[in-house]
């Protein structure tokens, strides 16, 4: 039953609706790629527990963001991908992969911190339980950090301090074997160019072929021309293989370390997991709060229909943007059914599609372009016949594709459907539409 439920809150008409095109608007505001994804992938739903928790945070963030707080989140590089590499024995993380788990720490504590500091001065009822949630991760931020600097690089650390003096000294040595040729006027005619080349990793020297002999040493390479060879002078041989090798110990000795960091951080893989979860939910709420504040919107009240009707107060078409014409939409006490009626363009079919917009928006815990005093319930299904459309495929004219549309609603629809019918019986002769 609930997927059937799903279904009918999301796919073909939630794409009619322009639901999705929403959600990437939304979704462009998170901090993260990792909640920026999280957010594509939001559907509406029909469980009003969720619904009000997503809400409540919104609505928290924008107590927050109102004030003089400095920025509670920041971004962090994605490591779900790698996260279950920590629960592997012997496992090797990259620095790449090393460095996004010290940002994700450092955005964790962050947010962690100023929730909790801002919470003892305004009512952030369920932001600071979800801070207080999070397992610290001071100590895996310790941890790389100690070998890693706030760049990312690998520190000057002493297991690598003597392999790169060595690798400097050599290098140095080069650059000063290269000079004494480049540098001396009498190999000028040997030479095709002053600037040394850089082949396979190695520098060498582009010298004119018929004087190869001014200049004893390997050649590595031959121009397309023939006309010039570059050539490793003969002191530079040496230093350059020495140099390979340091760089190879010096590659090993960083492996053998990030590969010692990765079984040290395996204790906190559960802590990155579950505070993973909680920070995406944080960026993804935040993202909303933020749109309500590009909108001037708000979070729509709940709304009981079994008590009070559902009303909309100053419905503006998101896509419309300042062209929209606010529209309060009412139902009656004790009503199920609202007709909607005028001449045409007088806004009868936006009026709809804006009602089950608000609808689909609302259950994925979005805010809405409207007034205060909104207030909806959550739907079970969402159904919406909006439009002339023809299915070529299945041979139905617009009548008759209208019809299986309806046929569809009345199969699968309950008492707490949302239903959505434009020009009923649209498409065809009056007298043989005349049955509905």
């Amino acid at each position: 039953m609930e997927d059937d439920i799903q279904q009918h809150l999301a796919g073909d008409v939630a794409r009619e609706l322009d639901f999705y095109r929403l959600r990437e608007s939304i979704a462009s505001l998170a901090v993260s790629e990792e909640g920026k994804e999280s957010l594509l992938t939001r559907e509406a739903t029909a469980d009003k527990e969720r619904i009000s928790l997503l809400k409540a945070l919104g609505k928290e963030w924008q107590t927050y963001l109102h004030s003089a707080r400095p920025q509670a989140l920041s971004s962090w590089s994605p490591i779900s991908p790698f996260i279950k590499l920590l629960g592997i024995e012997g496992a090797q993380l990259s620095q790449e992969q090393l460095f996004a788990l010290g940002q994700f720490c450092l955005a964790q504590v962050r947010a962690a911190d100023c929730l909790r500091s801002a919470a003892e001065e305004m009512p952030l009822p369920h932001l600071a339980e979800l801070a207080g949630t999070m397992p610290p991760l001071t100590g895996a931020e310790k941890e790389i950090f100690s070998v890693l600097d706030k760049d990312g690089e690998v520190k000057d650390l002493p297991a690598l301090r003597a392999i790169r003096a060595r690798i400097a000294a050599l290098r140095k040595e080069l650059e000063g074997a290269i000079r004494r040729y480049t540098s001396d006027p009498s190999f000028n005619a040997s030479l095709q160019s002053n600037v040394p080349v850089f082949r396979a990793d190695r520098e060498l020297l582009a010298v004119r072929a018929d004087r190869r002999g001014g200049i004893s040493g390997i050649v590595h390479e031959v121009s397309d021309s023939g006309q010039t060879l570059y050539i490793e002078p003969t002191e530079a041989v040496r230093a350059n293989n020495e140099l390979i090798q340091e760089e190879f110990h010096l590659q090993d000795e960083l492996r053998k370390i990030f590969r010692e960091l990765t079984a040290k951080l395996s204790i906190y893989i559960e802590d990155f997991r579950s505070s993973l979860q909680t920070m995406l939910l944080f960026d993804a709420t935040h993202a909303a709060a933020r749109y309500q504040s590009a909108i001037h919107g708000i979070f729509a009240e709940d709304c009981d229909t079994g008590k009070e009707a559902p009303a909309i107060r100053g419905a503006r078409h998101p896509l419309l943007g300042e062209r929209a014409v606010p529209v309060d939409i009412c139902f009656l006490d004790g009503k199920r059914v609202l007709i909607i009626t005028g001449p045409n363009t007088g806004g009868k079919t936006v009026t709809l599609k804006t009602i089950a917009l608000f609808a689909l928006l609302n259950q994925a815990g979005f805010p809405i372009p409207a007034d205060e005093g909104t207030r909806l319930p959550v739907f079970s299904s969402v159904f919406a016949d909006i439009g002339d459309e023809q299915s070529i495929d299945e041979s139905l004219s617009t009548f008759s594709s209208h019809m299986k549309k309806v046929a569809e609603m009345v199969s699968c629809a309950d008492s707490d459907s949302l239903i959505l019918l434009d020009e009923l019986g649209s498409g065809t002769d009056p007298q043989e539409g005349g049955a509905i």
